[in-house]
C-alpha cells in the first residue's frame, strides 16, 4: 500500500481493516483500529483470534452468523457489535460494514472493513427504549385509556384499557384505531377536532362516545399532547382518555330536571297571570258590584236617622250607628283593596313631582280631622324628584293620616315632615322624615307594621283597615325606595321614607 494512502489511512477517525482470502487473517489496519484494540503492529492482530478477541461474547455468534452468509456469497454485510477497548476494557458500540475485493481477473481478494462508532446514539436509544419500557408498565396499570399514533396518524399502541373496554383484540386496534367505535353522532365532529389539530401539529380535547364490549356506548373525555423528538420534529400523538359517562348521565339528568322546572315554572306562570287577571276581575268587582249595596245600605241607613232619627229609642240609634260605622269601615276596606291592588302596576310613568304642593293638597282634604283634633302639620320646605304623583299623594296622605288616627286623646297632636338629600352607591335620594307625637308603638313591633291587614291597635278604639302602611310600602317599592318605621313607644312615631331624585333604572318588580 502506497505510504501516503497509508498516512491517510491511519488519519481517519474510524476503524478501516482487511482481510485476505480465507477472510479470517486480518491483513490490514489503520493506526486508529489498532490502538483502540491495544495492538502496536498488525502481525500481532494477525496472529490473534481476532473476533474472539475483540467483540463482546454477547455479539460474537451474531457476527460470525451474519457474515459466514455474506462471505459465502461474496456480498457486504452490516451489522452493530460492541468493541472492547484494550485501555479501559469498556465495550463500545461500532456500525460494522464490509465489502468483498476483487481483482482485475475477478479473484476474490478478502473483505474491506469500516466501523464508525456508534456509542452515543445507541446509549440514547438505551434511554429512549428504558423510557418505553417504564411509559408501557404504567400504561398497562393504569385505567386510563392510553394510545399513542405516529406522524402519519397511524396507530402504534393501546394499553390493556381499551382492549377490556371496546373488546377488540390489539391487532384489530392498532389497524382499524378507534374512529369506527365512535358514536355516528360524535364521529363528524370528532374527527373535525382532531383533524384541525393534526394540520397544525397541536394539543387538542375532546369528548365522544365509543361501543364498548357490551353494545352500549361509554362516554370518554380525551386529550391529546403531540409528543416529539429529540431533534423537535412531530412523532405523532399519545392520547390519554377517561371514562366521564356518570358525568355525562348526571348533567342530562340534570338537564332534563332544568326542563322539567322550565316547564313547570311557565305553567305556574300562566297560571298565576291567569289569577292575576281573575284577581283584577275581582277587584273591578269588588270596586264597582260590591261598592253599590254598601252605599244603599248607608243612604237607607241616613235616611232613616234623619226620618225616624227621634222616633228611636236610644239603644236602637246606637245600634244604627254601629251600623253606619261598619258600613263606612267596609267602604273604606274595598277601596283601600283596590289602592293596594293596583299599586304595583308598572304603566304609569315617572315624572317631576312638587311635593310641596301635594302636601298642601293633602292638608286640604285633612283639614275638617286636623280641626276637630287640633292637630299641627308642620311642613318644611321638601325637594321636588321624579315620581307618580297620585301615588305620591296616597303614600303621604296615609301617612299624615296614620298620625292623625292614632294620636292621643289628652294631647294635641303635633305631626313634622322634614327631609334631606342623601348620596348612594352614586345615586342621589330624598330623605324624608314623618314624625308624630301620638300613641306610637313598641320597636319590636317596627318588622310587621307594613303587612296587609295588620293592626296594632283595637279596631274598636282606633279606626281602620290594615291597608294603609301595606299601600305606603308597596308605593315606596314602586318608586325604588325605602320605607322605615321607628316606634318611640309612647312618645310616638317616626316614618322614614328614601326615594331617588331620578329614575335612571326601571321599576325593581322584584322588591315586591
Amino acid at each position: 500500500m502506497p505510504l501516503e494512502t497509508k498516512g491517510l489511512l491511519d488519519q481517519a477517525p474510524q476503524f478501516i481493516w482487511t482481510t485476505g482470502p480465507d477472510d479470517i487473517k486480518v491483513v490490514y489496519g489503520n493506526r486508529t483500529f489498532l490502538d483502540f484494540l491495544g495492538f502496536t503492529h498488525i502481525d500481532q492482530l494477525a496472529e490473534a483470534a481476532f473476533w474472539q478477541v475483540c467483540l463482546h461474547p454477547d455479539d460474537l455468534g451474531n457476527m460470525i452468523e451474519i457474515h459466514s452468509g455474506a462471505s459465502s456469497a461474496r456480498i457486504p454485510c452490516k451489522l452493530e457489535a460492541r468493541f472492547r477497548e484494550a485501555g479501559t476494557g469498556a465495550y463500545c458500540w461500532y456500525l460494522i460494514q464490509s465489502i468483498p475485493r476483487f481483482d482485475l481477473q475477478d479473484e476474490f481478494l478478502g473483505y474491506i472493513w469500516t466501523a464508525v462508532d456508534i456509542s452515543t446514539r445507541k446509549e440514547a436509544e438505551l434511554k429512549l427504549q428504558e423510557s418505553e419500557d417504564r411509559f408501557r408498565i404504567m400504561a398497562e396499570g393504569t385505567e386510563i385509556l392510553i394510545a399513542v399514533s405516529d406522524e402519519t396518524s397511524n396507530a402504534t399502541y393501546f394499553n390493556r384499557a381499551w382492549v377490556e373496554l371496546t373488546g377488540r383484540p390489539m391487532e384489530y386496534l392498532l389497524k382499524f384505531g378507534w374512529a369506527d367505535l365512535l358514536h355516528p353522532d360524535d364521529r363528524e365532529h370528532y374527527m373535525d377536532v382532531y383533524l384541525t389539530a393534526f394540520e397544525k401539529k397541536e394539543a387538542f380535547t375532546s369528548e365522544f362516545r365509543v361501543l364498548n364490549k357490551d353494545g352500549g356506548y361509554t362516554w370518554l373525555l380525551v386529550k391529546c399532547p403531540p409528543r416529539t423528538r429529540m431533534d423537535g420534529s412531530f412523532a405523532g400523538y399519545i392520547s390519554s382518555c377517561v371514562d366521564i359517562t356518570d358525568r355525562k348521565q348526571a348533567e342530562e339528568k340534570l338537564r332534563v330536571q332544568e326542563k322539567i322546572l322550565e316547564d313547570l315554572v311557565s305553567t305556574r306562570t300562566r297560571q298565576l297571570e291567569q289569577s292575576n287577571a281573575d284577581l283584577q276581575q275581582f277587584v273591578h268587582v269588588a270596586s264597582h258590584d260590591l261598592m253599590e249595596p254598601v252605599r244603599k245600605i248607608k243612604n237607607f241607613l241616613s235616611r232613616i236617622l234623619y226620618e225616624s232619627g227621634n222616633d228611636l229609642p236610644e239603644k236602637a240609634r246606637i245600634y244604627f250607628n254601629k251600623i253606619q260605622g261598619a258600613a263606612d269601615r267596609m267602604a273604606e276596606m274595598i277601596k283601600g283593596t283596590l289602592a293596594y291592588s293596583t299599586a304595583g302596576n308598572g304603566d304609569q310613568l315617572f315624572k317631576p313631582v312638587d311635593l310641596n304642593s301635594i302636601l298642601q293638597n293633602i292638608k286640604t282634604d285633612l283639614e275638617l280631622v286636623i280641626q276637630q283634633k287640633g292637630a299641627t302639620v308642620q311642613v318644611a320646605e321638601v325637594p321636588a324628584f321624579e315620581g307618580i304623583p297620585v301615588m305620591v299623594y296616597q303614600l303621604f296622605y296615609n301617612l299624615i293620616n296614620n298620625s292623625l288616627k292614632f294620636s292621643k286623646k289628652e294631647e294635641l297632636p303635633f305631626i313634622s315632615i322634614t327631609s334631606t338629600i342623601i348620596h348612594q352607591d352614586g345615586r342621589v335620594f330624598a330623605r324624608f322624615v314623618v314624625k308624630d307625637n301620638g300613641i306610637g308603638f313598641e320597636p319590636e313591633q317596627a318588622g310587621r307594621i307594613f303587612d296587609t291587614f295588620v293592626r296594632l291597635h283595637s279596631k274598636d278604639k282606633y279606626e281602620g283597615t290594615g291597608l294603609g302602611l301595606a299601600l305606603c310600602k308597596k308605593i315606596v317599592q314602586r318608586h325604588n325606595g325605602t320605607i322605615e318605621a321607628k316606634g318611640l313607644g309612647g312618645a310616638g312615631s317616626e316614618f322614614i321614607v328614601i326615594l331617588p331624585l331620578k329614575h335612571d333604572v326601571p321599576f325593581n318588580k322584584n322588591k315586591q
